[in-house]
């Protein structure tokens, strides 16, 4: 079991390029985005080994532009703290990044602890996300959550993805909504900043339009409240516009139908 910091200073190894050089190039080409690099080995797929364990497969991680991996054909164990009967907690499975002046810099997947509460829903502990590229030293970023009821861990995947370049789309699987017959796959298509969603079997009402597309990755909903473009089958009538919800809830469509209908939907992440 391996994890490789590809992109880090070793300033005590003569001969090592610059990794903010690198690292800027890599920014770059991936958009100045950060998250798992989509379709290399795992996609650092994450699995409970038990309360106080999760496993993290191989895959690609880019930290503005920094990579680091969990190594092809391998795994990593990282160790949960035990939660404490009666009481909640949320913890992060984070990527870091930590630059040091006299010694080598630190890029890594570790556990960030949370607080313990008595309320179901914690706050999860506090990230540091300063811009590496504008000289900040330490920043985090997010790629799963693990929730303590009690003694009792679950994971939340938290992952954003982004290609080797940016211009390529990703194309993202959804789950079916439960209890609806669907004709198609549920599928999400991000290129840069833009989506592209398809959910089959949405259910309409006269009163309130479409309920929710809850289904969309809390990453991929816009981050306020967003103008989109509504397209229905079957339907009458052009596109028009409505509003996508940050919850994933979509308002200003109503229909005659009261039956599902298959929805394309069309918005910016931004």
């Amino acid at each position: 079991m391996s994890q490789t910091s590809i992109i880090v200073n070793t300033p005590n190894s003569p001969g090592h390029s610059d990794a903010q050089d690198w690292a800027s190039i890599f920014n770059s080409i991936m958009g100045a985005k950060s998250g798992v690099i989509k379709g290399y080995r795992n996609e650092l797929a994450l699995s409970k080994i038990s309360d106080n364990t999760v496993r993290m497969a191989d895959g690609i991680y880019s930290l503005q532009g920094h990579l680091v991996k969990v190594d092809e054909s391998t795994t990593i164990d990282l160790s949960i703290d035990s939660g404490t009967l009666g009481m909640y907690r949320k913890d992060y499975i984070i990527a870091e990044y930590r630059k040091s002046n006299d010694s080598d810099d630190v890029l890594e997947f570790r556990v960030l602890k949370g607080s313990t509460s008595t309320g179901a829903n914690p706050t999860g502990p506090t990230l540091e996300q300063g811009n590496l590229n504008e000289g900040a030293l330490v920043r985090q970023e997010v790629l799963f959550e693990i929730n303590l009821n009690g003694t009792t861990a679950s994971i939340t995947d938290k992952r954003v993805y982004v290609s080797n370049m940016n211009t390529l789309p990703i194309l993202i699987e959804l789950p079916k909504p439960t209890g609806i017959q669907t004709v198609y796959e549920n599928r999400l298509i991000v290129i840069g900043d833009i989506a592209i969603l398809r959910v089959s079997g949405a259910p309409i009402t006269t009163a309130s339009g479409i309920k929710t597309l809850a289904i969309v990755p809390e990453a991929y909903r816009p981050k306020s409240a967003k103008s989109c473009v509504i397209a229905c089958t079957p339907t009458s009538g052009q596109p028009r516009l409505g509003t996508l919800a940050t919850d994933g809830t979509l308002t200003g469509y109503t229909s005659t139908r009261t039956k599902a209908v298959d929805v394309f939907l069309v918005y910016s992440l931004l």
